[in-house]
């Protein structure tokens, strides 16, 4: 596979809002309802097929800051530069719908990802956990209004548990990529994961 068939992609949160259970539900159809947090970087290569050409994800799994402090700033670029992937073609940030601290998190990944990478990078903000939605604390449209209208960037809501619109977390990263020509062909056909199609 040539370098040309990559496409690298970064998953990025706090921790425990499901980045991990997001990427095994997508790469091995599997979940776990045990927490087990992310101790060090881990690269997922699945390969999907987008119109008829196969296509290696490079998705990174970083880990993150157990506690929010006055250093996370730092310690958020830190982590950005040392583990590679500020040559990411697309930014997946996810954040938990019952969590506000976690919102915050994303933001201020955000900020980092648009001091250090060009503006029209994809970043596609990701509500986890609506199986949990009896117990959100911020709204579905106060989130969609502020990272559509704001922060210019695609939103969407998932849940791991129950399978719910995990592989349009990656269709829509993907689209992104080919609308801002970087990556190879359109999105918009046939994508194919696996044992899994998606129209």
């Amino acid at each position: 596979m040539t370098s040309e068939e990559r496409i690298k992609l970064a998953i990025l949160g706090a921790p425990g809002v499901g980045k991990t259970s997001i990427l095994d539900r997508f790469t091995n159809c599997s979940y776990s309802a045990c927490y087990r947090p992310t101790k060090r970087k881990h690269l997922y290569r699945p390969v999907v097929v987008l119109n008829g050409r196969p296509i290696e994800l490079y998705i990174v799994d970083t880990p993150v800051v157990t506690n929010y402090s006055s250093s996370l700033r730092d310690w958020v670029g830190l982590q950005f530069f040392g583990s590679g992937i500020v040559n990411a073609k697309a930014f997946i940030l996810v954040y938990d719908v019952t969590s506000q601290i976690s919102f915050k998190y994303i933001e201020m990944l955000r900020d980092v990802i648009l001091q250090t990478k060009d503006i029209d990078t994809p970043i596609l903000v990701v509500g986890s956990k609506i199986d949990l939605y009896e117990s959100r604390v911020l709204s579905r449209r106060c989130v969609f209004n502020l990272v559509k209208k704001s922060w210019k960037c695609d939103y969407i809501e998932c849940s791991a548990m129950f399978n719910w619109q995990i592989v349009n977390v990656f269709k829509e990263t993907l689209r992104r990529v080919e609308v801002n020509g970087n990556g190879n062909g359109a999105s918009n056909g046939l994508l194919t994961h696996r044992r899994c199609t998606i129209m």
